[in-house]
């Protein structure tokens, strides 16, 4: 009288679907802050390498001037207000300003900072005999590549030169953290070329 059902159920239940789409959600977090950690590190190596590719241009340019001033702008790109410079018009001059614009704007479209001063193309008090450039990365720290060398990761804005400034480069001297001091900044970086 009473058949004995078996049941075979090959469908899977509500739950076990709701952890396997809970499982590939969590993997596909962790796969996507990966390839965001992969790629601010791939924009970060490509400023690293412009500068590299700009200190040749800079000692090209010392070979043939006896200055590195033709390819130093002295000002931050982009600088905010009415004379705002790009790479495309920051003062440049030289024979080699062609391809110092494309590196800069290769440096400037891998910044994903959001900064006022991203970019500075420059060294304290002269430009003749000293290069600086400097780049916010990724973490929002600094790269700073001298004649002297080069400082990497650094927090610019913090160092102890803007420190006993007051925290600007506009205190700097006024702070009593004038030329005795600078030595104090990151290597590489605007006041220590």
């Amino acid at each position: 009288m009473f058949k004995n059902k078996i049941q075979n159920n090959k469908a899977f239940t509500l739950i076990e679907l709701l952890v396997v789409i809970s499982i590939i959600g969590l993997l596909s977090t962790v796969v996507l802050a990966s390839l965001n950690t992969a790629r601010a590190k791939a924009r970060d190596a490509a400023i690293r390498s412009g500068f590299m590719e700009y200190r040749k241009l800079l000692a090209l340019e010392y070979s043939d001037n006896g200055s590195y001033n033709g390819l130093q702008n002295g000002q931050w790109i982009p600088n905010s207000g009415v004379n705002a410079k790009t790479c495309d018009t920051m003062t440049l001059s030289g024979n080699y300003v062609s391809q110092a614009r494309a590196i800069c704007n290769s440096i400037y479209k891998n910044i994903s900072s959001t900064s006022v001063n991203r970019l500075y193309f420059g060294a304290y008090p002269s430009n003749v005999t000293r290069y600086s450039m400097m780049a916010v990365l990724s973490n929002n720290k600094h790269i700073c590549v001298g004649i002297s060398g080069t400082s990497d990761s650094v927090n610019y804005w913090e160092s102890n030169i803007h420190t006993a400034a007051g925290g600007g480069p506009e205190n700097v001297a006024s702070a009593g953290a004038g030329p005795a001091h600078y030595s104090e900044a990151p290597i590489g970086c605007y006041y220590n070329p």
